[in-house]
């Protein structure tokens, strides 16, 4: 036959047919008692059914603890004054330096944002008066300046080195802040 094996519409029967139609092959002998006796139901191919149902990939959404603290961080302090450069290959953005170098994450994080919190309230008491301009202009000095207190008081928690502005009584939350370091 001059037909396609996989075709699957249709039988057998009816492509020899339309093949006979066109002159394209001779009558096969099977042909005539086929056409004399036809069978009670016609063979067609059908698709199989699946037997479960469909079969769907559903990847639940991946979060991770770090990109919780990164958002957190990106939120309240921005990206920082000076954009990310990734030419070079161990550049740290102010996000990594300060949520990811201890493996802290949230804790160390947390740290520092109350730090930064009690340093930012006093810098913004500072210049009260002005205008729009004034206030836009206090408002990007005011967040750089946080995020300067904010990397300080890390790496002063990191160091292990007491920090005027904690009471007595306030613990470092971040176990590898403490000197020391963490115990591995």
């Amino acid at each position: 036959m001059a037909g396609s094996r996989m075709q699957k519409t249709g039988s057998v029967f009816s492509r020899t047919r339309n093949l006979l139609r066109i002159g394209v092959i001779q009558k096969p002998l099977w042909f005539d008692v086929y056409a004399t006796f036809p069978p009670l139901r016609e063979p067609l191919y059908r698709v199989p059914r699946p037997r479960y149902g469909k079969v769907t990939d559903d990847v639940p959404p991946i979060f991770y603890r770090e990109d919780e603290v990164r958002a957190k961080f990106y939120r309240i302090y921005g990206s920082g004054p000076k954009p990310f450069d990734l030419s070079q290959p161990n550049y740290k953005s102010t996000c990594q330096s300060t949520t990811g170098s201890s493996g802290c994450g949230s804790q160390g994080f947390c740290t520092t944002s109350a730090t930064s919190n009690r340093v930012g309230r006093v810098a913004g008491e500072e210049g009260k008066s002005g205008g729009a301009d004034a206030r836009t202009e206090r408002n990007t000095e005011g967040k750089s300046f946080i995020l300067t207190a904010v990397l300080l008081s890390w790496h002063i928690l990191q160091l292990g080195i007491v920090c005027p502005w904690y009471s007595s009584a306030q613990e470092p939350a971040c176990p590898s802040a403490q000197p020391g370091g963490s115990k591995k």
